[in-house]
């Protein structure tokens, strides 16, 4: 069965995450066309893809992997990028959110150095945003502590979970892994946040950060499907109107 994977430090590969909404009554409709998005950034350098849905709203998450570049190249790509979503995925979803992140820790039961996943498993995923650098830099090694404290924690079906950090932005991201939904959600709710979040943080940077949180399924992941996809590579840019301000999930405030 194939898998897809983010590694734990970004030597080799850095991660990019798209978020949209649907605008289609059909998800399948969008999930078909991000799986050939996924097949077309192969050329481009993208080593692994995954679509992630939400089990609570209309989210639907594009993940790639990426095989590190410079800054210039960078700028290329997102210009390609930009390109071949405009052609097919944008006229049946809008783009809300999009990144590039650099992973910077993490921990697994079996000892490897990636948090890996299947099409079916459980995706538990939050995104704090920071209003600036010294509170983001105490947040990401913060976030790290957190992590690796509870994974410890984790019963049951936890697999895996990767701590990430974005290349732009004040924010950082956390993915944990679950071969059970019933696993997650007990966690979850047996969880005391502030007991557990309180030690590494100071009150004041929890109250001022945005702290959002989703549950997702594993719809695909690269390997699953081989299909034929050609994209228009005439470069476009994204009109004003199709990208939201956020990335949009169940929102938990913790004061």
């Amino acid at each position: 069965m194939a898998s897809c994977f983010i590694p734990f430090t970004s030597r080799n590969l850095e991660s990019s995450f798209f978020v949209f909404r649907q605008t289609v009554v059909l998800v399948d409709e969008l999930i078909d066309a991000l799986k050939r998005f996924s097949l077309s950034t192969v050329s481009l350098g993208c080593v692994n893809s995954a679509i992630f849905t939400s089990i609570h709203g209309s989210m639907i998450i594009w993940c790639g992997a990426w095989i590190k570049r410079s800054k210039e190249n960078k700028e290329s790509l997102d210009g390609t990028l930009q390109s071949m979503l405009k052609n097919e995925v944008l006229s049946i979803a809008v783009l809300i959110d999009y990144c590039f992140f650099d992973a910077y820790g993490g921990s697994s039961r079996d000892g490897s150095p990636t948090a890996e996943f299947y099409r079916g498993d459980t995706i538990s995923m939050y995104s704090a945003n920071f209003s600036s650098k010294d509170d983001i830099q105490q947040a990401s090694y913060a976030a790290l502590a957190i992590f690796k404290s509870n994974f410890l924690k984790m019963k049951g079906s936890s697999t895996s979970g990767v701590c990430l950090k974005s290349q732009k932005q004040h924010r950082i991201i956390g993915l944990s892994v679950w071969k059970s939904l019933e696993d997650c959600y007990s966690y979850i709710f047996d969880v005391d946040y502030r007991e557990v979040v309180l030690p590494y943080l100071d009150d004041a940077i929890i109250r001022s950060m945005e702290f959002k949180y989703d549950i997702f399924r594993v719809a695909f992941v690269s390997g699953d499907e081989e299909k034929e996809a050609t994209f228009n590579s005439q470069p476009h840019h994204f009109p004003a109107s199709l990208i939201g301000n956020g990335f949009e999930v169940v929102n938990h405030k913790l004061d």
